[in-house]
């Protein structure tokens, strides 16, 4: 009985002090969209970080963003981006005669569409304010384990599952140098809602990862950061890119990814010339 209760208490502390990460931040889709028929499609390798609180631990994050957009007009276009994350945090807890291992695994995917317009702020174009707004719909997988040293009868397993949907407002200002050299700076608002929660978790087991209020709630995310791309004469339409960025939430009762850092190759549309234009050159 004392060994039983001895358990429980370990599971119960490792529960409490070990962050369930309900959000992962993606690459934001921050394109240096200027004139009708410019586009952008982007392929990244994006990685992210625990928090460092509430036990510490090893995080592994790995995962791709996708994303695309398209000049309809002079102002006004449209974007897509699809994220997958592949995410383990390992943790230890050491006692005088115990130690406990644990690892929780994620598995997250988000497709998101959006529509907006940019208008430069100057003859040459050279400064672009930016503002999109749309949709996403993803979903989570979380399975966790541990496993106490004196053997398999402290094992504890357990698993997550929700979907989300998510409403967001994007602001940006992007700065075009040149075709080879290019930033941006960019907020992105959202609101994240949890829905078709399914778990073999108990509702007390719930209540020690802080996740039994996860149905039907939402919290509100800010995600701000900088986007760069820079190429080289010779390759024509192909940049290398790179981006940061920070996220947090008003809801500081689930545990979030503090950031998100992508880098990978652009490949850039431009606008086909009209034969008048031609014709003049």
């Amino acid at each position: 009985m004392k060994n039983i209760f001895g358990i429980i208490c370990i599971a119960l502390i490792w529960g409490c002090t070990s962050p369930r990460y309900v959000y992962t931040p993606s690459a934001v889709n921050n394109p240096f969209l200027r004139e009708k028929g410019e586009g952008e499609i982007n392929a990244m390798y994006s990685t992210s970080t625990s928090n460092g609180e509430n036990g510490g631990g090893n995080s592994n994050v790995n995962g791709v963003d996708l994303m695309g957009s398209y000049a309809l007009t002079n102002n006004f276009g449209l974007q897509a981006h699809y994220f997958y994350r592949d995410e383990k945090d390992v943790y230890s807890l050491s006692w005088p005669n115990e130690t406990l291992d644990g690892t929780i695994k994620y598995n997250r995917n988000e497709l998101e569409f959006g529509i907006g317009g940019f208008v430069p702020l100057e003859m040459s174009k050279s400064i672009i304010l930016s503002g999109w707004a749309g949709v996403g719909f993803g979903s989570t997988d979380m399975d966790e384990s541990s496993q106490l040293s004196a053997g398999a009868s402290g094992e504890k397993i357990g698993a997550l599952h929700y979907k989300t949907t998510r409403l967001f407002f994007q602001p940006s200002v992007n700065f075009v140098v040149s075709d080879l050299f290019k930033a941006g700076l960019v907020s992105k608002f959202s609101s994240l809602g949890f829905k078709d929660v399914s778990t073999d978790f108990n509702e007390l087991e719930l209540m020690e990862r802080y996740l039994e209020k996860l149905e039907g709630n939402n919290i509100s995310l800010w995600e701000a950061g900088y986007n760069i791309s820079f190429g080289f004469r010779g390759f024509k339409n192909v940049l290398f890119t790179h981006q940061l960025t920070f996220a947090g939430s008003s809801n500081d009762y689930y545990d979030l990814r503090p950031l998100n850092f992508s880098i990978g190759l652009s490949y850039v549309f431009k606008p086909k010339q009209s034969k008048k234009n031609v014709k003049s050159e």
